[in-house]
C-alpha cells in the first residue's frame, strides 16, 4: 500500500460515519441497522489491516440529527429527543475533527458516540 510511484506515504486517518441504529437496532429499519452495524465492524477490521501503514481508522456514531432520511433540508423546528435536547449536527463534525487531530493519536478502531445519549 504505497503511493503510485512505489514510495511509502506517511500514514493517514479515516473516519467512518455510523449510527446508533447499528448498535441498538430499529424495528422498522432492519436493513439500515444491519448496514450501520457493518460500518462499525468494517471500521475495526480496517483499523487492524491499515495499522502497519500508520493509518488510523475510527468512526463517529450519531443519533437522530434532525434531518429525516430522504429530506434535503434540515428542519430546525423538528423535535430531537436526547439528553442534550437537540440535534447533533455541529457536534458530529467536531467529533470527526477530534479523530483526525493529533489529540487522538492513541485511538484506533473505535466508534465515538456523538449522540446526545
Amino acid at each position: 500500500m504505497g503511493a503510485p510511484d512505489g514510495s511509502q506515504g506517511s500514514g493517514g486517518k479515516i473516519v467512518n460515519v455510523g449510527s446508533t441504529s447499528g448498535f441498538f437496532g430499529r424495528s422498522r429499519a432492519v436493513a439500515y441497522a444491519a448496514a450501520k452495524g457493518g460500518v462499525a465492524n468494517l471500521t475495526r477490521a480496517m483499523a487492524v489491516q491499515l495499522a502497519p501503514y500508520n493509518i488510523r481508522v475510527n468512526g463517529v456514531v450519531p443519533n437522530k440529527i434532525g434531518s429525516p432520511v430522504g429530506k434535503d433540508e434540515f428542519d430546525p423546528t423538528r423535535p430531537v429527543v436526547n439528553l442534550i435536547g437537540g440535534p447533533a449536527c455541529r457536534s458530529i463534525w467536531r467529533g470527526v475533527l477530534f479523530l483526525v487531530s493529533g489529540d487522538s493519536e492513541f485511538i484506533a478502531g473505535n466508534m465515538l458516540f456523538v449522540d446526545g445519549a
